[in-house]
């Protein structure tokens, strides 16, 4: 996957204390636009190398992995004296043990920008936590299911990225400085459609909307999209129906596969598309 042929960040040294998911996807991002990226972490490794070896690997292209006992300043500081920015997803709490708070870099790195991503922000910003419950404190888990995907921590990167390279392109222009991402926080972005009823049960979008709604094939799954009046029109046309009501559709998509009605919607411009499992794009 290139994001970036172009590699504008060719030049700059990213310095990173992270583990788990958020802050590697972050360093793994900017090493791909050309970063040098040093990732430091402490002598037991990365838990995410023992349960996921493969996105461990995955996310650590492209960068220099140090291990070393955090609670020596002497082995670490090198590897700041020459850095732009320093990314960190350890705890305020632990970062201040190692003497590695944003105001003790400041005095001794006058040139380093600072980016700090933590689980929960503010008063609660050493809360432990974890995705789940980083979700849960945002009204994006529905009991007793888990969630899909990990949605804050990937909300929460793509947040620190944005804010890396805003703190970069600051530091270029001669003024370093520091930002705080929350994991959880980033979630309120994401929040958008639900909050202002787009989505969800009471939501626009809600899932009574026969045209906007999932159906059984012959073989799967379909999902139809026809929200506007000429994609009706058309469709009807096209599929031979009057009507595009729940029942109509539901018979209609059980006369063919799922991979044959995306062929057919592709050959006349519809959004209708086949649902996929993530193992299915591999």
């Amino acid at each position: 996957m290139d994001f970036c042929k172009s590699k504008p960040l060719a030049g700059i040294k990213v310095v990173g204390l992270v583990m788990y998911l958020p802050g590697p996807v972050v360093l793994w991002r900017l090493a791909k636009m050309g970063a040098q990226v040093i990732r430091i972490e402490s002598e037991s490794g990365d838990g995410l190398e023992r349960f996921l070896p493969e996105l461990y690997d995955t996310l650590s292209e492209g960068q220099k992995i140090v291990r070393l006992d955090l609670r020596q300043k002497e082995k670490w500081e090198p590897f700041l004296k020459d850095a732009d920015i320093l990314i960190s997803s350890l705890r305020p709490r632990s970062l201040e043990k190692l003497g590695l708070t944003s105001d003790a870099m400041k005095e001794r790195f006058p040139n380093l920008s600072y980016l700090s991503i933590v689980g929960f922000g503010g008063k609660d910003e050493n809360w432990s936590g974890h995705d789940l419950t980083y979700q849960a404190s945002k009204g994006f888990v529905s009991p007793p299911q888990l969630p899909f995907n990990c949605w804050s921590d990937m909300a929460g990167a793509q947040e620190a990225i944005i804010q890396a390279l805003l703190l970069i392109h600051c530091a270029q222009n001669g003024k370093p400085g520091t930002a705080q991402v929350s994991l959880s926080d980033s979630l309120d972005f994401f929040a958008l459609p639900m909050d202002y009823g787009l989505v969800g049960s009471q939501g626009i979008l809600a899932s009574d909307i026969p045209v906007y709604q999932v159906y059984e094939a012959k073989e799967g799954w379909v999902a139809i999209a026809t929200l506007e009046p000429h994609f009706q029109e058309k469709f009807k046309e096209k599929a031979d129906v009057s009507d595009m009501t729940s029942d109509t559709l539901k018979e209609l998509f059980t006369k063919k596969s799922a991979d044959e009605w995306e062929n057919w919607a592709k050959a006349h411009d519809l959004p209708v598309a086949k649902v996929r499992t993530r193992p299915e794009l591999k």
